[in-house]
């Protein structure tokens, strides 16, 4: 027969090991309600960033101060480390397509425009509708050579002076998109973002459709 003491034990042990699992399966319960809070919380801010986003789109749809381009915006070209002397952006705009200008500034987001150039690249059509052209901002030329051979642009370059554009988006750190037609009137203004790169192909066919 088990004494009482040897069945205390036995009662003892038996009574931990159900505490000892109950305990695992709380934990586990909680890490599992957690795991499922944080995914919802995820979603959550993943929908609001989105919503943001979309929100920042139809806003710049009214961002134009001149809807016709003027002849006062002066560009350079980059040469050996140095800007050129400056002429009118209506000379290097096409009077035979529309004109696609991607304005690149040199501390926004560098991903939202490679986004940009990788989209440009695989859209041949584009090339039939649009003259693309690069307006950037580079302060320092050693960046701006590397820039552009890692991007491997084939579109042409220029160089504006930050804030010399008339819109409001120019007073922002961010690189942005418009086109320019053959009457120089401004349109179809975007703001790329690298985390929508299916937004920037819908952009793209949208404005080849016109």
């Amino acid at each position: 027969m088990i004494n009482s003491r040897k069945l205390n034990n036995i009662l003892f042990v038996f009574f931990l090991s159900v505490v000892v699992l109950f305990y695992g399966f709380i934990l586990n319960k909680l890490k599992e309600t957690n795991i499922q809070v944080e995914v919802l919380q995820k979603e959550s801010e993943g929908l609001k960033f989105t919503n943001m986003y979309l929100s920042q789109l139809a806003e710049i749809s009214y961002t134009g101060v001149d809807p016709i381009l003027k002849d006062t915006i002066m560009i350079s070209k980059l040469v050996d480390g140095k800007i050129q002397d400056k002429f009118k952006i209506s000379s290097v705009l096409s009077k035979d397509t529309c004109n696609l200008i991607v304005r690149y500034t040199e501390i926004g987001c560098n991903a939202c425009a490679d986004s940009v150039i990788a989209t440009l690249k695989k859209k041949s059509t584009i090339m039939k509708k649009y003259k693309v052209i690069f307006l950037v901002d580079f302060s320092n030329f050693d960046s701006y050579i590397k820039w552009k051979k890692i991007s491997e642009i084939n579109y042409p370059i220029y160089w504006a002076a930050k804030g010399s554009l008339p819109f409001k988006l120019e007073q922002n750190n961010l690189s942005y998109l418009f086109t320019v037609d053959k009457l120089k009137k401004v349109s179809n203004y975007f703001l790329p973002n690298s985390k929508f790169p299916s937004i920037i192909d819908i952009y793209i066919d949208a404005i080849c459709k016109n």
